[in-house]
């Protein structure tokens, strides 16, 4: 699974960072975002059973580099999410650690506000940390899996050179195992970042 999420990678990055397939040399960005996290309630399964679980608000951290071409945005984006559990008799967290390729349509006028459709695709590693739900106990345990996000947001440009950002993201994955536990992943995410061109 590692191998073909990789190789997929490295495909569309060939594809979308290609400044030829457009026609146009791009402008440059950094961003970063800060939010918050709904983790959806999800299902943990094993020979035992199944046992759901809900979790706490939890915080994201976010960064990307990227290229703008004008109506469109592509970039590469590192991002880690956290969540506690919040389950009746369940303790500890869980993490995700973020590798996406992202592409972005935004709706430019002659206004500074410009609202924007996104779309992203990588892998994910899912960690849970001293997990113990009922009678389903996992420990410490991690899983790499496809990862997605689908985002809605609006940017408002302060300068040209500088732009705030807020969206919410729909971030999920393929689901993770934790050796012989099954899992699930999706979440809802609202950010707020700011990015800078050169």
């Amino acid at each position: 699974m590692k191998r073909v999420i990789l190789t997929f990678s490295v495909g569309i990055i060939f594809c979308i960072f290609s400044t030829s397939a457009f026609g146009a040399q791009p402008n440059y960005y950094l961003s970063g975002n800060l939010g918050l996290v709904f983790l959806h309630d999800g299902t943990l399964t094993d020979s035992s059973g199944s046992v759901s679980t809900e979790y706490d608000p939890g915080f994201a951290i976010s960064g990307a580099f990227g290229h703008d071409y004008g109506d469109f945005r592509s970039e590469l984006e590192i991002a880690y999410r956290t969540n506690d559990f919040d389950t009746v008799g369940a303790s500890g967290d869980t993490t995700a650690l973020s590798f996406l390729i992202n592409g972005y349509y935004d709706f430019v006028s002659q206004s500074p506000l410009a609202p924007y459709l996104g779309i992203g695709i990588g892998f994910a590693n899912i960690d849970v940390d001293s997990l113990s739900v009922g009678p389903v106990t996992v420990g410490n345990e991690d899983d790499t899996v496809l990862a997605y996000q689908f985002c809605l947001g609006a940017s408002y440009a302060i300068s040209s050179t500088t732009v705030f950002d807020l969206s919410y993201r729909y971030f999920a994955t393929t689901d993770p195992d934790f050796g012989p536990t099954e899992s699930e992943y999706k979440s809802s995410n609202i950010m707020f970042g700011v990015r800078f061109s050169y």
